[in-house]
């Protein structure tokens, strides 16, 4: 495998990834005929059109529909089903296939796949909650069977990390079956093959004898969404389970009092940042004081040891060793005094009453949390009433814009870079964005189209300058992510960026 030439923004934005996140993905020693993950949430968008989450969502879409790079390990980014993506200009970059390659259905992989992937995610009739991922592409050429040229709407130095994000979809299969039949039984050329989605269930996939990549060591993969933190490690006891992702800290002993099974403790790239919706002009969120009011209200280092136990730590932003960090900024101090000061300069000297939307059991303590955030707002007189959503009746809300005026989210960065967090949650034409908001999004334009590493690193610590100064999110806590694992899948290691991979490629480098 050719080496991806990269700009030297990619090259240092990988360099900043490889020290953030743990080791690489141990495979397994010998066949296994089956492994039982559980996670808190079900799958929302398990097709390259609707995916969007990491976990389970993008972990397990991994398994069945590859993509043209892929984070090998941690902070490794390599060409994947892409033998090499070349960077032409500014604005050009060559992606060269692997030959070969097929998806499950027997369809080749080609050049021309590569533009419909892009097409079927910028389609605004599929609606696809990605399509952000993919603003950045004018369009895409054919240059033969096998290579494709993607020329961008301005410079954009970060591609091959983006097209980690973008899944390969078959043309011929989904003009067969239509988008819908695509997207109830997926196809990829992936290791494993979709079998069964019983919401609320189980997901089942089932290892690809024809897989380009080599043959799988573990069979069939089965994943069952157990909302409850305790039913959760409870099956993981008992042997119904052999992974189970965000156990809580207080249920980590339990784990690891048992001699069948383990847990392992690694910090996370992610951290929860509290949304201030600015979408209805309506709310009281609109009013940047109020927002600096909450900011300082917040005690992040109680948060952490109350609720995650000590597990994660104070944020400063939503990734500590994320490319372009200011080294001068720290964790917004609890500042109860000079929150009541800003409170009564938004015009609220009495207090007011908000609603947070929080997710319920998707992220560790996610719920419990919200709570903690709406009591410490309270001592400074701010009324706040929790609402817990099911994970995709939380996700409509936020991309539809129709959340309440505060929505509690987890940002996770696996690239090391803030390219996905700009665009999809700063800027206000982003998915997840509540923000409103034009000379921030003036300034994220800037940062996506600079190619100098020392000058873009420069912009994005204006952009945290910015954030300091209007406050339109506050980030809380980083977060430590605790899995547990059975004597069988001992040899599966988590990886800082979330990412719960089973499947193995063998194919020469």
């Amino acid at each position: 495998m050719k080496h991806m030439r990269l700009s030297p923004l990619t090259r240092a934005a990988v360099l900043a990834g490889a020290i953030c996140f743990g080791a690489p993905q141990i495979v397994a020693a010998q066949e296994i005929e089956q492994v039982v993950i559980a996670g808190g949430t079900d799958v929302v968008g398990l097709n390259g059109i609707d995916v969007v989450v990491l976990l389970p969502d993008r972990s397990l879409l991994d398994h069945v529909s590859d993509t043209l790079t892929r984070w090998e390990s941690p902070g490794k980014l390599v060409p994947f089903v892409a033998k090499s993506v070349t960077n032409i200009d500014p604005r050009t970059w060559e992606v060269e296939l692997r030959q070969g390659v097929k998806f499950h259905n027997g369809e080749p992989l080609d050049a021309e796949a590569i533009k419909f992937s892009f097409q079927m995610v910028m389609d605004p009739a599929n609606k696809s909650p990605s399509a952000p991922n993919t603003n950045y592409v004018e369009r895409v050429e054919v240059i033969d069977t096998y290579k494709a040229r993607i020329v961008t709407k301005t410079p954009n130095p970060i591609v091959p990390n983006l097209l980690a994000n973008l899944h390969m979809m078959p043309r011929k299969y989904i003009s067969e079956v239509g988008v819908d039949g695509y997207r109830k039984k997926p196809i990829g050329t992936g290791a494993y093959k979709f079998v069964e989605h019983i919401r609320d269930v189980r997901l089942v996939l089932e290892a690809n004898p024809d897989y380009w990549g080599g043959k799988q060591k573990v069979k069939r993969i089965v994943y069952r969404p157990i909302k409850e933190d305790s039913a959760r490690v409870a099956a993981l006891l008992t042997g119904e389970v052999d992974i189970a992702l965000r156990i809580p800290p207080e249920l980590a002993p339990s784990v690891n009092q048992s001699r069948n099974v383990s847990s392992v403790t690694i910090p996370s790239a992610r951290s929860f940042v509290l949304l201030f919706s600015q979408v209805n002009p309506a709310f009281a969120t609109n009013n940047e004081k109020l927002r600096e009011a909450i900011s300082y209200a917040i005690d992040r280092d109680t948060l952490n040891k109350s609720i995650l136990v000590n597990t994660g730590a104070p944020a400063v932003w939503f990734n500590p060793l994320t490319f372009g960090i200011h080294p001068d900024l720290k964790p917004i101090a609890y500042d109860p005094e000079r929150a009541k000061k800003a409170l009564a300069e938004a015009g609220f000297p009495n207090g007011l009453e908000l609603t947070l939307d929080s997710p319920n059991g998707q992220y560790v303590k996610d719920l419990e949390l919200a709570e903690g955030v709406a009591g410490q707002l309270a001592k400074i007189g701010i009324k706040v009433k929790v609402e817990p959503f099911e994970w995709g009746v939380f996700l409509k809300r936020v991309f539809s814009h129709t959340t309440n005026q505060l929505v509690l989210v987890a940002w996770g960065d696996a690239i090391g870079d803030p390219a996905a967090h700009n665009s999809l949650l700063m800027d206000s034409r982003g998915t997840w964005s509540q923000n409103r908001m034009p000379e921030m999004d003036k300034l994220l334009d800037q940062i996506a189209s600079e190619m100098d590493p020392g000058k873009r690193a420069q912009l994005i610590r204006q952009e945290q300058e910015m954030i300091r100064a209007k406050f339109p999110a506050a980030y809380l806590v980083q977060m430590g992510d605790i899995y547990g694992r059975s004597k069988k899948a001992e040899w599966w290691q988590p990886r800082g960026d979330e990412k719960v991979w089973l499947f193995q490629s063998t194919a020469p480098n």
